[in-house]
């Protein structure tokens, strides 16, 4: 690959990341965060990775309830979240639990994979599919499905 090749997909490689976004005029209306042009679709992929916790706070009707009320407060303790994530029914609250554990600098008693998720780029769209310990999500284009298959049935068709 000769330099310009080299330096023309560096570029793209970078701009694609964001990193010039500051060259972009500004504009009054922000844009829905996300690879989608609908907000509600991006709202969903956000939640997807688990890594927003003020995404979770606006999007959680009230009263809350156990884990949200932990979750959420301002005071929570590292014994507190280290219970949701001990013994919390859905791995995606646990994962924000382990994120807020991981801001207030604990580390948590054991590493464990909760999920993965898997983006590919399609001429549709993208085309992104979850996998959690408990549940199976896929988000393709505009379309979602959410399987409330448990991860050990899905691994056991897959082999």
């Amino acid at each position: 690959m000769r330099t310009a090749q080299k330096i023309t997909l560096l570029a793209f490689i970078l701009m694609t990341m964001g990193l010039f976004s500051f060259l972009k005029p500004s504009t009054s209306r922000q844009p829905p965060v996300g690879p989608y042009k609908d907000a509600g679709t991006n709202l969903i992929y956000n939640l997807l990775f688990c890594d927003n916790l003020n995404l979770y706070k606006t999007n959680t009707k009230h009263p809350l309830v156990y884990p949200f009320d932990v979750l959420f407060a301002e005071n929570s303790t590292p014994a507190t979240l280290q219970n949701i994530v001990s013994h919390a029914a859905e791995t995606r609250t646990r994962v924000l639990a382990y994120n807020r554990l991981f801001s207030m600098g604990h580390k948590p008693d054991k590493k464990e994979l909760l999920g993965v998720i898997v983006e590919v780029g399609l001429d549709e769209g993208l085309d992104v599919v979850a996998s959690y310990q408990d549940i199976f999500k896929q988000k393709k284009g505009l379309m979602s499905c959410n399987l409330q298959v448990p991860i050990r049935e899905y691994n056991m068709a897959l082999h």
